[in-house]
């Protein structure tokens, strides 16, 4: 048996719905989106949290949910939930035929077939969890309920049997799950038969089969309108929540997406999930495209600004601490950030000012002035006196707290002193193998975790393991964590290959490193930037398999999107864009938590093409 990794550890993919609601962290206003009667588009990286949000719009996991606002979620909700699990399966059979081929056709007509058989049996799934709700289960979850008797079940089955051509020896929903195995024992047959026996099958010889024309629209609004007539609530509106859509096959996807406009049915909404990238693209002239905004509510799990997330993070750590009985806070675990940023006015009484002369910031920048001429010469030039800003004005004192993370880099990883020589000046720099102090504390942790609930749960949980018998977690024991949680995301991002040549492939892993390299000289240069570049665009000079990489370590999360305008989001196509990496990689590079200013990822990529060092060290001179 395989031991799961570290991302594995949490995968909601695996969990019963009532598992999910038990343990279940409210991102509200993501959630809140996902409850509103419309259609949904949930984009996000492995392990975001798609599925666990899809799974909690389920009857069982409504019931087994306890927390104090359920009511007013479940109020706002109008519609019930068919949830629907994609499988790679379905796609695996018909990548394996070249679409010019004979049997590409008659797999295509299978493989829809086996998708609809599946969501067909969701939707009896959906109408028992609907029958298995309760008196005692509360008020507001009645409007889900289908009161279910055996006359009732007994019609219900016999009508959808008819509609879906289902050969049932008996009416119930028993005997319909039965038939469902037979249909797809039929289609894995004719698989046989054409990829095993090498056997000749023409299209007209799938006619004894009339199932295989019911398509997927059909089948949902069948449904919908049995249901709804037996169980006598003909305006109930039912949501089909399609769980990782980028799994599909090409063909299925882009069906589901266009359902997000051509549907024009009130009775049936769509919640699909899907990673950020896709390789399968609508053709520009495509006038099925549907628009977020109009067509749907595109609700993004990333979050391109850190404030955005820590909150959800902290309610995370909140609740794995309880689970482990463990009443301290995480600013007394893992102590204060050397990243976040001190206010100069509100210090306890009794404390340094941390601005003041002698205290905490004033003493690191005042030790920067010293050792590093770039930082003295912008701090004249902004006329800033680093012995003033504990009594300047609230502007001033807000430019010196914007610096403070290029400060810190600067001052940990930076030039520790500048060597003359006759050719001019040699910078030299710190070491960059460990992990430093800046990624520890309460509000790096949080902040490295990038809002990805299977990451935090990764990161936190060996240390509070480790906080059920201390009273406070070594700086030390936290960077080991961090350097655990790298090298897992790096190995499973080794696999994704990037192009160097027509003729030899390099791991994206060598690519990610020379961007993060490159940021990190851009910071630790002669200039002090206080907003350095770091944040690229897939410009329009990448070609498909460079697109199609970086598309692939995003759906991993190894970069994360940053919307140009408000509402924003990124999915399937990704030219144009701007990313930043990932928060968890920053500690690797040396990089603040934050994404500064873009610059074209072309043009980082050409000095790789060139093989051109961006970094130089003190060591690079003495090789």
């Amino acid at each position: 048996m395989n031991t799961p990794t570290l991302f594995d550890t949490y995968n909601a993919r695996f969990l019963d719905p009532r598992a999910i609601a038990r343990s279940f962290i409210l991102p509200r206003s993501i959630f809140s989106l996902l409850c509103k009667n419309e259609n949904s588009l949930v984009i996000g990286p492995r392990g975001s949290g798609k599925t666990t949000l899809m799974k909690m719009l389920r009857p069982s996991a409504l019931r087994a949910w306890k927390h104090g606002d359920k009511a007013q979620f479940l109020d706002s909700l109008a519609f019930s939930a068919v949830y629907v699990a994609s499988d790679s399966g379905w796609s695996n059979r018909l990548a394996l035929i070249k679409p010019d081929s004979n049997e590409y056709k008659i797999f295509e007509i299978l493989q829809n077939a086996t998708f609809v058989t599946y969501l067909m049996t969701s939707m009896i799934d959906a109408v028992g969890e609907a029958a298995s709700i309760l008196d005692e289960d509360g008020e507001a979850l009645q409007k889900f309920r289908i009161r279910l008797n055996s006359n009732m079940e007994g019609d219900l089955s016999s009508q959808l049997g008819k509609r879906w051509l289902l050969d049932l020896e008996f009416s119930s929903f028993r005997a319909i799950r039965f038939a469902f195995d037979d249909r797809i024992t039929i289609i894995d047959n004719i698989y046989f038969q054409i990829a095993n026996l090498k056997k000749k099958i023409e299209l007209s010889d799938l006619e004894e089969h009339p199932f295989l024309s019911i398509d997927l629209v059909s089948a949902m609004k069948s449904f919908v309108t049995t249901v709804n007539e037996i169980s006598e609530d003909r305006d109930r509106t039912w949501a089909f929540c399609v769980d990782e859509l980028e799994i599909l096959h090409p063909t299925f996807e882009l069906s589901l997406l266009r359902s997000l406009r051509s549907t024009k049915d009130q009775r049936i909404r769509f919640k699909i999930s899907a990673s950020p990238f896709s390789r399968t693209q609508f053709a520009e002239d495509d006038s099925s495209v549907p628009m977020g905004g109009h067509d749907f509510t595109p609700i993004t799990l990333t979050y391109a600004r850190k404030y955005e997330s820590i909150r959800f993070s902290r309610q995370m750590l909140d609740a794995l601490l309880a689970e482990a009985k463990i009443n301290a806070t995480p600013l007394k675990l893992f102590g204060k950030s050397k990243f976040e940023p001190s206010r100069p006015q509100g210090s306890r009484s009794g404390q340094q000012r941390p601005y003041a002369k002698g205290g905490e910031r004033y003493s690191a920048l005042k030790k920067l002035e010293e050792d590093d001429p770039a930082f003295a010469d912008y701090l004249v030039r902004r006329n800033i006196a680093l012995d003033d800003i504990d009594s300047s004005s609230e502007e001033e004192r807000a430019e010196v707290r914007k610096l403070i993370q290029i400060a810190e880099v600067r001052r940990e990883f930076g030039a520790t002193n500048i060597l003359e020589n006759r050719g001019g000046t040699i910078a030299r720099y710190r070491s960059r193998k460990r992990i430093g102090d800046l990624y520890t504390g309460a509000e790096s942790l949080l902040t490295i975790c990038d809002g990805n609930p299977r990451w935090l749960i990764g990161l936190f949980r060996p240390l509070v393991d480790e906080a059920k018998f201390r009273q406070r977690i070594t700086r030390g024991a936290q960077a080991r964590s961090i350097s655990t949680a790298i090298a897992r995301f790096l190995s499973l991002l080794t696999t994704i290959p990037f192009p160097q040549s027509s003729r030899r492939q390099l791991p994206i892993t060598r690519i990610i490193d020379q961007r993060g390299n490159h940021f990190f000289s851009d910071i630790t240069n002669r200039e002090f930037k206080t907003e350095p570049t770091l944040s690229f665009i897939a410009d329009s000079r990448l070609d498909e398999s460079e697109l199609n990489s970086i598309g692939a370590a995003l759906n991993q999360g190894a970069f994360v999107f940053i919307p140009s305008l408000e509402n924003e989001h990124c999915t399937g196509d990704i030219r144009n864009k701007r990313f930043r990496i990932s928060y968890l990689l920053c500690p690797r590079y040396k990089l603040p938590l934050m994404y500064g200013q873009p610059t074209s990822l072309s043009r980082i990529l050409q000095n790789i093409r060139r093989g051109q060092n961006l970094q130089y060290t003190l060591s690079d001179l003495y090789r």
